[in-house]
């Protein structure tokens, strides 16, 4: 199952970046039916959690643009999977759990932010800023990192200069990624 979750989620991404999103969501759901059936299966294999705590950031992306409300069910999977993986795997956590959790947190956050519930949202987005700020120590020049924290950084900006904050608490964030 785990094999045909690989092969599902190869065809997504291929179809995403061909301007495919339509078809490929239908890959994405297969790849989520398999990995539902490793799971259940290897219910002790931290690799089938791990890679379903990749998969549900991955489905929450792609809901943000086309289904929202499913959102809040893949949030709450997302991050009870992705806590799971990170009990079972062994230290150091791969850096693909953490910015799953990452982007999980900044997906949810910008829903809420488009139903106005600002106050809510920026408790998620600290939450996902906190998380990148750790990945980010933990595994320096991981170029995916940078990127997933500026997003975030830009995120909480703007709703902090939306709800006439200063953001300037957030600056200092920026050093983590000056190196």
């Amino acid at each position: 199952f785990r094999l045909a979750n690989t092969i599902y989620t190869q065809k997504y991404y291929f179809l995403l970046r061909s301007q495919s999103h339509n078809q490929s969501k239908h890959f994405l759901k297969m790849a989520a039916e398999a990995l539902d059936m490793a799971l259940i299966i290897g219910r002790s294999a931290p690799i089938n959690y791990e890679e379903s705590c990749i998969l549900k950031a991955s489905m929450i992306q792609s809901q943000s643009f086309d289904n929202p409300n499913e959102i809040n069910k893949t949030f709450n999977e997302g991050l009870t999977i992705c806590q799971r993986a990170l009990m079972l795997l062994p230290d150091p956590t791969p850096v693909t759990i953490n910015g799953s959790i990452q982007q999980l947190y900044r997906y949810k956050a910008q829903q809420l932010i488009d139903q106005n519930k600002n106050s809510e949202a920026s408790v998620l987005l600290n939450k996902a800023k906190d998380t990148l700020k750790q990945l980010i120590m933990d595994y320096s020049g991981h170029e995916m990192n940078y990127v997933e924290m500026v997003a975030t950084l830009k995120t909480l900006t703007d709703l902090k200069i939306n709800n006439n904050e200063s953001p300037e608490d957030l600056y200092s964030c920026l050093l983590y990624t000056s190196d």
